[in-house]
């Protein structure tokens, strides 16, 4: 993780994504925390779910809000890994400032947070389930209720996830990650197409972490968006004959136009590479 010396103000608002964007994941990592969560994790989500959804306005409003609120604690879980590490780890791997951003931070202040933003979601998913034609308070409290089980889940996951050794995390990391990407189809319809852009966008994810884990270095020339796009092609191919045609066309060249986009200087690389067997350098190490 780069090193950082900002420090913080003793008394500090607490505002969600402080301690994402400037000591989690900071730019000199890759992108910045809130541009990467929005290109590359909200958008996917809006990609999968919105286009053939019977209220794409609101449906692209509920899932960003639940988004959000759904971050707001996995931020949590971001604090909570950097202080286990700083207090019992024979290997502490956490950023210069961490110590300022940790005593600035109140999970207490996350949850009230994501409450708010939450039960907005859960406001606007009543107004969808209702046809956009009334509001109805005792649905979006039901809604409420079940994204709250969805974030105490969540947090679950991601406290054991901070107090098992390295290697467990392997197999803990899946389900943060099918939390974070499948929240939505316990709201609205999720397409097939859709469907395969979540399963590409969790192995997206997953992995290099696996390679992270099993190698014990950061996988930093592995093509994740190559293999993104390869993964929701292959799954997309298979589920063709789950959905009715035209959409899945029509889902799936979006959905796929975005992800050769967000891929091109990867595939660029990848060709570029690629030579004869016979000139390979790959040398096997025992």
């Amino acid at each position: 993780m780069s090193m950082q010396s900002d420090a913080l103000p003793a008394t500090v608002t607490f505002l969600p994504f402080r301690y994402a964007s400037k000591c989690k994941r900071n730019k000199q990592n890759g992108l910045p925390f809130v541009l990467d969560n929005v290109l590359d994790d909200l958008l996917i989500l809006l990609l999968a779910f919105v286009p053939f959804s019977a209220h794409p306005l609101l449906t692209g409003l509920a899932i960003a809000a639940f988004h959000t609120s759904l971050w707001i604690i996995y931020e949590a879980g971001y604090v909570e890994n950097d202080r286990i590490s700083a207090r019992a780890e024979k290997q502490v791997k956490v950023a210069a400032n961490f110590h300022a951003m940790s005593d600035a931070y109140s999970e207490k202040a996350a949850w009230i947070w994501a409450a708010v933003v939450g039960y907005l979601g859960a406001c606007l998913t009543a107004l969808i389930w209702s046809g956009d034609t009334s509001f109805d308070i005792e649905t979006s409290l039901w809604i409420a209720a079940v994204w709250a089980v969805v974030l105490i889940a969540l947090r679950a996951t991601y406290v054991l996830y901070n107090r098992v050794d390295k290697m467990t995390r392997v197999m803990l990391y899946l389900p943060l990650q099918l939390i974070k990407y499948g929240f939505p189809a316990l709201f609205v319809a999720l397409p097939a197409a859709g469907a395969a852009a979540i399963g590409a966008q969790i192995s997206r994810r997953w992995m290099p972490y696996i390679i992270y884990r099993f190698s014990n270095k950061k996988p930093e020339k592995f093509p994740a968006r190559l293999i993104r796009l390869v993964t929701f092609v292959s799954l997309w191919v298979l589920l063709l004959p789950s959905a009715p045609l035209v959409q899945h066309l029509l889902l799936g060249a979006l959905i796929g136009g975005w992800l050769l986009v967000r891929s091109a200087t990867q595939i660029r690389l990848f060709v570029s590479n690629a030579q004869p067997v016979s000139k390979d350098s790959w040398v096997h190490r025992k």
